[in-house]
């Protein structure tokens, strides 16, 4: 079950952390016409950093078959829906392996406290890197608090298709072991959404279009915006279906919006662009006597990459460093 997205607002571009430099982008020539556009045929690229970077913001508040195409690039028309659609499609047809990334962000969260509206703000900044095989992402994340009294926290991942492994001392501090692994499968049937192979992934975008084309460290890309599926929707039908129950018993109001940049010459990512915000005040200010609970939150996220087919590789971590659960050696 897909929760119920409001219909968008007017389009705003996400915060970028560099000028863009407009450019027109050509039409259609030469007698030849645009194939028929595909639908996508992978995931959100971007579900498990937002999870992640959320679980962050929560916990220090209060606790992408790849080949090389030869055949020439298609020229986007301002706002197309089916060229946007395209565009997305090849990243996944590009000959990328391995690429490194940088990522920094907000979030703020206003919530209630005994009865006592409280607002808190979280700073993000990180570095990754996604390898194509084997299929892995490795993410890690520093945090900087403001508001609650309490300090900042840094925050180290690895997803592969069997589990998750996550480095946080909040998370370990009861056990011996600095890596706590998590078996995304046995907990929901399912690491489809989490694994390393589903960080390019489009297929939960909705109304692409294509905003334009900049330029990018010196390099042509094409800029499309688009909004966001569920986060959840990889997920299994029975957890998506829960966690779609909570958000309409909360009366949530929650909204996403993505701006991706792709490089015209290689179908290589140039930057992510990651807007998403929450409201829940509905169902704090019916809550008696004391309410407690966030009432909002937003989070803007800026994924810059860096660094395409480099041969960088991401090991797991040693046996003798990691715990199977929470509570356990």
């Amino acid at each position: 079950m897909q929760p119920h997205m409001d219909p968008q607002p007017p389009y705003s571009p996400a915060p970028s952390d560099e000028p863009l430099m407009a450019h027109p982008i050509p039409q259609f020539g030469n007698g030849v016409d645009p194939a028929p556009a595909e639908p996508p045929k992978r995931r959100n690229p971007f579900a498990a950093i937002t999870a992640l970077v959320l679980a962050i913001a929560l916990i220090g508040g209060f606790g992408t078959t790849l080949y090389l195409h030869s055949h020439a690039a298609p020229h986007p028309v301002d706002g197309d829906p089916a060229q946007a659609v395209r565009i997305l499609n090849h990243v996944g047809q590009s000959n990328l392996r391995d690429t490194s990334f940088t990522l920094t962000g907000t979030s703020n969260i206003a919530f209630v406290l005994q009865g006592k509206p409280q607002t808190t703000s979280t700073t993000l900044n990180g570095t990754g890197v996604i390898t194509k095989s084997p299929a892995r992402v490795h993410i890690t994340l520093r945090s900087s608090v403001v508001g609650l009294g309490v300090g900042g926290s840094e925050i180290e991942e690895i997803i592969d298709e069997n589990a998750v492994y996550l480095k946080e001392p909040f998370l370990t501090k009861d056990v011996t072991k600095p890596w706590l692994k998590l078996d995304v499968k046995g907990m929901a049937g399912s690491t489809s959404g989490l694994t390393g192979s589903n960080y390019l992934d489009f297929s939960q975008l909705q109304q692409q279009q294509v905003i334009g084309e900049d330029i990018i460290n010196g390099k042509k890309a094409w800029h499309v915006h688009a909004t966001l599926g569920s986060i959840l929707a990889s997920a299994t039908p029975g957890v998506s279906a829960t966690f779609t129950a909570i958000a309409q018993n909360l009366n949530a109001n929650i909204t996403y919006s993505e701006d991706i940049w792709i490089f015209e010459d290689s179908y290589y990512p140039a930057k992510i662009s990651l807007a998403e915000s929450a409201n829940f005040a509905s169902a704090i200010s019916t809550a008696t006597p004391n309410p407690t609970g966030a009432s909002s939150f937003r989070i803007d996220e800026t994924v810059q990459f860096t660094g395409w087919n480099t041969g960088v590789t991401i090991p797991l971590p040693p046996p003798s460093e990691i715990s199977s659960g929470f509570g356990n050696p």
